[in-house]
């Protein structure tokens, strides 16, 4: 609200007044071009293959390279490969505060 007011005159109505929306990413083309050989390696030497199918992911990840839409399911795995290489492969467990 306060960012609206404050360029209530310096913008436009119609887009000051308009609803909020979303911000995408094109991390569909990303996976398919720029980011598919560091999602690629990062699958390949990933240390969670005892808890993902990683040969299924990498084949996700070639498909979608080939036109099929794996977007959702490959930036999830992706996004854990990358949690798990901080926090869960050789870290100590989470101990909350008594």
């Amino acid at each position: 609200m306060a960012l609206r007011r404050a360029v209530e005159k310096l913008v436009p109505p119609a887009i000051v007044e308009r609803p909020k929306m979303g911000f995408p990413t094109p991390h569909r083309q990303w996976l398919a071009g720029p980011m598919f050989g560091w999602v690629d390696h990062l699958v390949a030497e990933a240390r969670c293959g005892h808890l993902l199918d990683l040969e299924y992911a990498r084949r996700l990840l070639r498909e979608h390279r080939e036109g099929h839409d794996h977007a959702r399911k490959i930036w999830t795995i992706m996004v854990f490969c990358i949690w798990y290489s901080q926090i869960g492969a050789d870290s100590k467990p989470f101990k909350a505060r008594s």
